[in-house]
């Protein structure tokens, strides 16, 4: 089988490829004959010797290598797990002298406020040597229970404790923590003069006096860390087999259509928007439209009878010009009378108006605006009709 070879397609470079002669006919028609200034490159035809060829050869193609029948999506694992995250805790009972602060986190606590009898706490200590982590939080796994008493001694707890998550240190009785291997467990007095009350705690201490023993304590939480695969390719012969977007069953999903359509997406190809417009749309005789685009072409045409202008042109916000206008109304032959601006120039139409004086000037039927077009009735000589628009 012959392999198709692409030719060396060439872009036409000419000079006044808009202007043409006038050569009235005997049948009161007239033929415009393209009359450019300079050609310089004649450009590659479009016909059927060009395209023929490509269409005959995208037919040939085996739907095995290019299956533009199937739809595609791309797709990757989304997912994670849950981990531990430690933060050193300023959680404790605080106690402050002039130059320092403290924390204690508590086994034993005892306080007593002046003129009143004091009472000491034990705590019930949860410990373990590791953690599971989950979307509800941080737990002890396989956990052993300790009751303090007041037998225990500072370095029995210290012993016991290091190295290991706990949960009941108080006064954060439901926060699990990690006690570092080198840690400190002390008991101390604290009185304060102004409140007069006295405390005596055992357990852990966090100060910013560097001349102290003591142990920095780990707050411990759960983390989500999330995981995310390379996205693959995947198809089918039907549009519903896979969610168009989002997330479903562990996997992302982005949706492109079919071969053809996600080329054309690609290329940005341009499509036509239309707006049907109504004597409701206008006010004070003019309908303002919204238009999305920097640069635009369009076509303004009647849908109240044959005999009404269309007028067809560029537009940007800032400026605009009227490529071509129509009478609407049919000839003899069924064809629609269409004048390009040489025609116009040229006829001297519409009793004397310039072509440009329906784009530009104070009797406008359209103008631009900083967000699209302003199309004017009385000037345009309909009420109802259709706007179309494609970005250029």
């Amino acid at each position: 089988m012959a392999v198709y070879q692409a030719p060396d397609i060439k872009d036409r470079i000419a000079v006044g490829d808009d202007m043409y002669t006038i050569e009235p006919q005997p049948d009161g028609r007239d033929q415009l004959t393209p009359d450019p200034d300079e050609v310089t490159e004649a450009g590659t035809p479009i016909n059927k010797a060009l395209l023929q060829p490509m269409a005959d050869a995208i037919q040939r193609m085996d739907a095995a290598l290019v299956p533009y029948t199937l739809y595609w999506w791309r797709r990757r694992a989304v997912g994670g797990y849950y981990s531990e995250s430690r933060a050193i805790t300023s959680d404790g009972y605080s106690a402050s002298t002039f130059s320092y602060s403290y924390s204690y986190l508590c086994f034993i606590f005892y306080s007593r406020a002046s003129g009143e009898d004091g009472e000491t706490t034990y705590a019930t200590i949860q410990y373990a040597s590791s953690v599971t982590c989950s979307a509800s939080g941080v737990a002890l796994k396989n956990p052993s229970t300790y009751s303090v008493s007041e037998d225990d001694t500072v370095s029995t707890l210290q012993a016991k404790f290091a190295g290991r998550y706990v949960k009941g240190l108080m006064p954060n009785t439901t926060k699990v923590y990690y006690i570092p291997d080198k840690s400190y467990v002390v008991s101390e007095n604290w009185e304060s003069a102004q409140s007069g009350t006295y405390r005596r705690m055992t357990g852990y201490l966090s100060s910013d006096d560097p001349g102290r023993n003591t142990t920095d304590v780990y707050e411990v939480s759960s983390v989500y860390n999330e995981t995310i695969g390379v996205w693959t390719l995947v198809s089918s012969d039907a549009s519903d087999t896979y969610p168009h977007s989002g997330v479903e069953s562990g996997m992302e999903y982005e949706y492109f259509g079919m071969i053809k359509d996600a080329a054309l997406d690609a290329l940005n190809v341009p499509s036509m928007s239309v707006i049907n417009f109504t004597s409701a749309n206008f006010s004070n005789d003019v309908y303002n439209v919204t238009i999305p685009y920097d640069n635009f072409a369009f076509a303004i045409y009647n849908t109240e009878s044959d005999y009404n202008l269309a007028l067809f042109g560029i537009a940007s916000k800032s400026s605009l010009k009227i490529l071509g206008i129509s009478t609407g109304a049919q000839n003899e032959n069924g064809r629609y009378n269409y004048f390009s601006k040489t025609d116009i120039v040229a006829r001297q139409f519409l009793s004397g108006v310039s072509f440009d004086g329906y784009g530009i000037g104070a009797t406008e039927a359209v103008k631009v605006t900083s967000n699209g077009l302003a199309i004017n009735r009385t000037n345009l000589g309909y009420n109802a009709g259709a706007l179309g628009y494609m970005k250029v």
